[in-house]
């Protein structure tokens, strides 16, 4: 009855699971399977049935070294399947080769297992306890019925040779600026004649002249138009870089090595659309380059294959640091492809520690809030956004836009006090939140803020002025002395620990980069 039960759990869980994933299905069962061939491994009776019906379908597979073949022939050298093609080695080969004997599978050895009670109570619950032998009977039953579902597809899969080496053919999915950088580097990489890893390149890209397919236009690379339904022709790998759009599990399947994410931050680290904006937004020290695995319906989920960390200066903007990361990245993904079947057999999955999400940046984020904001918070908003939204604030009714941030460093407090004692007989603490202060020897606005003053070169209210225009066409008229700007709310770390909820859809997708 238990065993039942666990068996309609492990349907409901694994009911989309398509069995020519190879690669993702063994990592992803290897403990359950490995601890079904310890228990199985065990009775000679069973044994003996699995060979006598197992052995013929071994032979076909090493000679014919398919799709299924090869990872078969793979299972059967490594050191956790060395049983002489036992039971449990087959549960993990055979079973997603021949869909005979998924049937007998299914339908005759597991239920003898349990009718008979061929095993002690002790490793009964060790099975009930860790959903092995019983998590892969229902996966082999929703085999089945997959296989009947998409026969076609699958027999024209398994036609097909898995490489274990490079070049390698690769379908690169791409929009913005960001992803040139590594799409260049997979195609110089392409021509090159040594040390040559990509065969062959094609791109998929939105409608419209993005950036992505203005580059591949111009070196002669295909361009396919997203969505579609299922990939063309065939690939060894995908790459995804800066796409807007979750790509569905009947794609990603389709790739034997699956499609790998180049990453800016160093995963689980700021997930999502904007994690460069966000690493400078909160003052981090240190960011780098993920290479991972996708995996559907969620963003930047995957396990790592590499990573690579950099340093973040103080003085860093957010296209400064992607001008750095876009090149580094393309460079750390040519060094996965030189050895990808070994890096995605070892491959480490994200931790929950530490786990943060870079939301999509909104106008709204570039508002500045004078009383809850510290100079080196505005410092960070102002490096992380300006190039994006200009900071704002209001101003005697009027939307201001502030430009030309002076850094803090450059603003010492001696010199602000003395600006205030001298010109202005007042000191800083005389001051409210969001007062203005003009400095003629910098020639800047010094604004007060949570604990200090910021400056700013120039301004835009109504048209764009130097901090001396603003001054003198509105500081010193007597009508607008002693007004401040306006606090307004920005809720920029808001949700930066939850995932936002996804509506998703195999034809239609929602992301923006």
């Amino acid at each position: 009855m238990v065993a039942l039960i666990v068996c309609c759990r492990g349907s409901n869980l694994y009911s989309k699971l398509p069995i020519y994933r190879q690669f993702w299905l063994h990592k992803t069962y290897k403990k359950q399977l490995l601890v079904a061939c310890d228990i199985c491994r065990r009775y000679s009776g069973l044994k003996s049935v699995a060979e006598t019906y197992l052995l013929p379908y071994k032979d076909t597979l090493l000679k014919k070294k398919t799709l299924f073949g090869q990872k078969a022939f793979n299972l059967y050298n490594t050191k956790l399947f060395n049983s002489n093609f036992t039971l449990s080695a087959s549960l993990c080969s055979v079973w997603r080769t021949s869909v005979k004997y998924v049937k007998f599978s299914g339908s005759y050895i597991v239920p003898l297992l349990w009718n008979k009670r061929n095993i002690s109570h002790s490793n009964y619950i060790c099975i009930r306890s860790h959903y092995t032998l019983m998590a892969a009977y229902s996966v082999m039953l929703l085999t089945c019925k997959y296989f009947n579902c998409h026969r076609r597809t699958i027999v024209e899969r398994a036609s097909q040779v898995i490489r274990s080496n490079p070049p390698w053919r690769i379908l690169f999915f791409g929009t913005d600026n960001f992803a040139i950088a590594t799409l260049k580097a997979l195609n110089e990489n392409r021509i090159c004649q040594s040390s040559r890893l990509v065969e062959t390149l094609e791109v998929v890209s939105n409608r419209g002249q993005t950036p992505v397919r203005k580059y591949s236009e111009e070196v002669g690379l295909r361009v396919y138009d997203w969505p579609f339904k299922s990939v063309i022709n065939h690939y060894d790998v995908g790459v995804v870089i800066s796409f807007g759009h979750l790509i569905p599990d009947s794609i990603i399947h389709q790739f034997p090595y699956g499609i790998l994410n180049v990453h800016p931050s160093l995963l689980p680290r700021w997930r999502g659309a904007s994690p460069i904006i966000h690493t400078i937004l909160n003052g981090d020290m240190e960011t780098g380059i993920s290479v991972m695995e996708i995996r559907p319906r969620h963003f930047d989920i995957g396990p790592l294959l590499m990573q690579r960390k950099y340093p973040v200066s103080d003085r860093m903007t957010t296209f400064g640091l992607a001008d750095i990361l876009a090149p580094s990245g393309g460079q750390l993904l040519l060094k996965c492809l030189e050895n990808l079947p070994t890096l995605e057999n070892y491959e480490v999955e994200q931790t929950n520690r530490g786990v943060t999400y870079a939301h999509k940046i909104v106008p709204a984020m570039a508002n500045i809030d004078w009383v809850n904001q510290t100079c080196v918070d505005i410092d960070h908003q102002y490096r992380a956004i300006h190039e994006i939204y200009p900071l704002r604030s209001s101003w005697n009714g009027h939307t201001v836009k502030l430009l030309n941030m002076i850094h803090p460093k450059d603003l010492s407090v001696s010199h602000v006090e003395s600006v205030l004692n001298i010109f202005w007989h007042c000191d800083i603490d005389d001051l409210l939140p969001g007062m203005p202060v003009f400095d003629k020897e910098e020639n800047c606005l010094l604004i007060r803020c949570k604990d200090g003053m910021v400056g700013f070169t120039h301004i835009i209210i109504k048209k764009k002025m130097n901090a001396q225009a603003f001054y003198n066409g509105y500081m010193s008229n007597s009508q607008h002395q002693g007004i401040c700007f306006e606090s307004i709310p920005n809720h920029l770390n808001k949700d930066i620990f939850r995932e936002k909820t996804l509506v998703y859809s195999e034809h239609q997708h929602n992301r923006s980069m």
